[in-house]
């Protein structure tokens, strides 16, 4: 059974990330990239047969599986791996049947996928009448925790002094509770970031982490339990 969790493990969380992440021509288009999505699929398909993979599984799968639906589940993967079973059909069957509608491919800007344990990883879906801001342009070059200010948003109109004076006191208030929290420095540096993204815009996790010179997994897990 150790032999099969550390295949399964590695071809969820490693092996078919990577093929995504390379573009790999076996699938077109890869509509996920995380693991935890990989494991969503091919987990209600190969277990959950028509259903969600929890209602014939406890939960965490890996530590609940029996060798078979190991066996099962990995022989999907490998099948996926190799462009022998079609990611995108796979994902519409989970999806289905988790009651959700099917995600645009072709079009889609910007789409976000949710797994079952409710976290979101921020993919490409369209987002009419949003203007999508570089975290570059608004804020300064990466610093430290302990001298990471806001930088001053880009003015599009004359400012209202008090809402101003109203915004200035909020992310102040918010720094201080940022950086006397107990929270790692890190996670202190992607909260104060994300603090200084200016009102009506937005950011992106791959934006995120260019600024603070990471990766967009990091900025996602240290959004994950946001306090």
């Amino acid at each position: 059974m150790d032999a099969l969790h550390a295949e399964w493990r590695k071809l969820y969380g490693e092996t078919l990330p990577s093929l995504a992440l390379s573009k790999s021509p076996t699938q077109r288009p890869w509509p996920v990239h995380l693991d935890h999505c990989f494991a969503r699929i091919i987990l209600d398909n190969a277990v959950g047969n028509g259903e969600p993979w929890t209602s014939k599984l406890k939960s965490p799968a890996v530590k609940n599986m029996t060798a078979a639906q190991l066996e099962k589940c990995i022989a999907l993967g490998k099948a996926i791996a190799d462009g022998k079973e079609d990611l995108a059909s796979l994902d519409a069957k989970s999806l289905e049947a988790r009651g959700k509608k099917q995600k645009p491919t072709a079009n889609s800007k910007r789409k976000r996928e949710v797994d079952n344990d409710g976290e979101v990883s921020v993919g490409k879906e369209t987002l009419p009448n949003k203007k999508q801001l570089d975290i570059k342009s608004a804020l300064s070059s990466p610093k430290p925790a302990s001298d990471l200010h806001p930088a001053t948003p880009p003015q599009t109109s004359s400012p209202n002094p008090s809402r101003a004076s109203e915004l200035k006191t909020i992310d102040e208030d918010l720094r201080t509770l940022i950086t006397n929290s107990s929270l790692t420095p890190f996670r202190q540096r992607v909260l104060l970031a994300l603090c200084q993204v200016p009102s009506g815009h937005f950011t992106t996790y791959v934006a995120l982490s260019a600024h603070l010179q990471s990766s967009a997994r990091a900025i996602g897990n240290a959004l994950r339990n946001n306090p």
